[in-house]
C-alpha cells in the first residue's frame, strides 16, 4: 500500500520502494510565497546521495556526503 497513517494525517509507506513522488504543477501551487515540507528518508546504504526534494530552477534539498544541502 502506498499510504499509511502518519504523524499528522497520511504518510507514504516505507513498505513501497519509491524513487520519486511527483507532484503536478497545478495553478493551486503556483505563486506561493511560503511552503513547509517535512521529509523523513532512509538511505539504502552509507554512500547513498541524491535529491530529497526539488523544484527545478527554484529550490532543492539534497543529501551529499552525509550532509543535507538546501
Amino acid at each position: 500500500n502506498l499510504f499509511t497513517t502518519g504523524y499528522s494525517g497520511q504518510a507514504f509507506s516505507n513498505a513501497v520502494s519509491l524513487s520519486r513522488i511527483q507532484i503536478p504543477n497545478t495553478p493551486d501551487l503556483r505563486g506561493l510565497e511560503q511552503v513547509t515540507f517535512s521529509i523523513w528518508a532512509q538511505r539504502e546504504n552509507a554512500s547513498s546521495s541524491g535529491y530529497l526534494l526539488e523544484k527545478k530552477g527554484h529550490y532543492s534539498l539534497r543529501l551529499t556526503n552525509n550532509q543535507i544541502i538546501g
